[in-house]
């Protein structure tokens, strides 16, 4: 492909092989959960996936984190095993794209945290 100018352009590929174009982030999602098990960090709208663009985690306590698409967990994993601080996930231009629509995407505690928890914030778009 080339520009106005005639340069060729390089564009990044999707997981479909097309080529893959920024999207504009329309969707902050923010959850700070406490309790073992999962909670929902976002629920599409019916018949919609997310696609997340990236994802921070903040934890303040030590905890075993990881997110989950529906009821599984992300692919590539995203987690964090007996850690504190902030990391952030860059899913690149395309984003992770939901396995399936209606999947809510999740952030799973190994065990209860203590106050003030872990901060999820999730950015992206639905599709």
């Amino acid at each position: 492909m080339r520009d106005q100018y005639g340069s060729l352009q390089v564009l990044p590929l999707g997981p479909d092989g097309a080529p893959a174009t920024p999207r504009t982030l329309t969707h902050v999602r923010a959850v700070n959960a406490t309790a073992a098990g999962d909670t929902t960090v976002w629920t599409p709208a019916p018949g919609r996936r997310f696609v997340l663009l990236r994802v921070s985690v903040e934890a303040s306590n030590t905890a075993n984190v990881y997110l989950k698409d529906g009821a599984a967990q992300l692919t590539p994993q995203v987690t964090m095993t007996n850690a504190r601080g902030q990391v952030v996930y860059d899913f690149g231009p395309a984003g992770y794209r939901s396995a399936a629509p209606n999947n809510a995407l999740a952030v799973n505690l190994g065990v209860a945290a203590a106050s003030p928890g872990i901060a999820v914030l999730a950015l992206g778009w639905e599709e």
